[in-house]
């Protein structure tokens, strides 16, 4: 007789969706299955696999209006460029009723991960539609990658100069290179009481304009800790090609601060 423990072990494995488990075993689970919980748990182990049955099936959620997060993910992770389309015209419709805030996050989570420098139209027609926040993620994550002139427009028409109300569209000009976003960071930081002065550290840490990396430099070589953390937490999620460079130059002069070297590490991962 075999042990109780090994019989339970075969029967959760056997109940258990993994993504290595054939497409037909898995659909099957997926429609038998009546717990939403566990129902979405098939669904990413069909989202995580690369069987070539997959992508119709997910398709299909897609036509319908299904935009659940493991289906969104497997598209974002193929960079299935054909469901732009579909993907952009539910996030612009989600625009001007009710909004299911999470749901629209993963859209544009989807169509970041997606598109590329030939799908400018598409991400310009998106921002266009997006609110202030959701613009600035936009324009952090993908067009300061990809730098457009007319998106540069759209946001500052957003901003109407008011830079610091709107730290995501703030940062967001500041990566495509905006010099009104850098002059406003040169201001706040010569105010020593200023409460917002990390955003100003932020945007030079983030613009890819020269004058913003000889202001970085400068901010090392004065040797105010505080300010060095702020513009090494400035670095996490920039773009600009002197990153690396000046994430060294500060690890190599502050290696003894466990506190600028915890930011290092976080801002060298992304």
């Amino acid at each position: 007789k075999y042990p109780r423990e090994l019989i339970d072990d075969i029967a959760r494995h056997f109940q258990t969706p993994y993504p290595s488990r054939p497409f037909v075993e898995l659909k099957k689970m997926y429609d038998k299955e009546r717990d939403s919980r566990k129902r979405e748990s098939v669904l990413w182990a069909l989202s995580r696999s690369d069987q070539k049955e997959i992508r119709e099936f997910l398709w299909s959620f897609l036509q319908r209006g299904d935009f659940s997060e493991p289906v969104l993910d497997y598209f974002r992770r193929k960079k299935d460029v054909d469901a732009l389309g579909i993907i952009a015209e539910a996030y612009i419709a989600r625009r001007g009723g009710p909004k299911e805030e999470r749901c629209v996050s993963e859209l544009l989570d989807a169509l970041i991960g997606i598109a590329d420098e030939r799908h400018e139209g598409i991400m310009l027609e998106v921002l266009e539609k997006s609110s202030a926040r959701e613009a600035g993620k936009l324009i952090q994550d993908w067009f300061a990658k990809y730098p457009s002139e007319d998106a540069v427009k759209v946001a500052s028409k957003m901003l109407s100069g008011r830079y610091g109300q709107g730290w995501e569209l703030t940062s967001g000009l500041a990566a495509m290179g905006d010099k009104g976003a850098l002059e406003w960071a040169k201001r706040i930081l010569k105010d020593r009481n200023c409460r917002t002065s990390w955003m100003g550290y932020y945007v030079i840490a983030r613009s890819p304009i020269e004058e913003a990396d000889e202001l970085a430099q400068g901010i090392i070589k004065e040797g105010d800790e505080k300010a060095v953390r702020s513009l090494v937490q400035g670095y996490r999620g920039s773009c600009v090609k002197m990153k690396k460079k000046r994430l060294d130059q500060i690890a190599s002069r502050y290696k003894d601060s466990e506190r600028v070297i915890e930011w290092i590490v976080r801002a060298r991962q992304k």
